[in-house]
């Protein structure tokens, strides 16, 4: 993606800005383009992004939003998508992601997705996270 607009539009929806982005007001997440060498914007349909943020050599994590619109086996058919781009055009070698605890449907996306429980960890932000990982096969 080109610009941010569509992913601005997905994260400060009122039933996804909870969990995306403990800021006071609106997120804005178009400086990111400024860095395509750290963050890749992907958009699968109009009701569900990714933020893949480079940690480390062919290693992404994985920031996905998606509208009431897109769940369930949408949910999982949209980030599927936007995980085997990363691993065919991006080549990301794998993908992790960190995810709070009452986050409850996006731990259940992680798993559907392919990814494995790592443990877990205290986040400042985020309080206690489920750490996944999904390698390419």
């Amino acid at each position: 993606m080109f610009s941010a607009e569509l992913h601005n539009r997905v994260v400060n929806d009122p039933s996804v800005k909870p969990y995306f982005g403990k800021t006071e007001g609106p997120v804005d997440v178009s400086p990111l383009l400024d860095e395509p060498e750290n963050y890749v914007l992907l958009a699968c349909g109009e009701d569900a992004v990714g933020i893949l943020e480079w940690t480390a050599p062919d290693i992404f994590q994985a920031h996905y939003a998606m509208l009431p619109t897109c769940r369930g086996v949408w949910a999982v058919e949209a980030a599927t998508a936007m995980t085997n781009y990363m691993f065919e055009h991006e080549g990301a070698r794998a993908i992790w992601g960190q995810t709070p605890i009452g986050n409850k449907a996006a731990r259940w996306l992680n798993r559907k997705v392919g990814c494995v429980s790592k443990g877990f960890v205290d986040r400042a932000a985020d309080g206690r996270c489920e750490l996944f990982w999904l390698e390419r096969n």
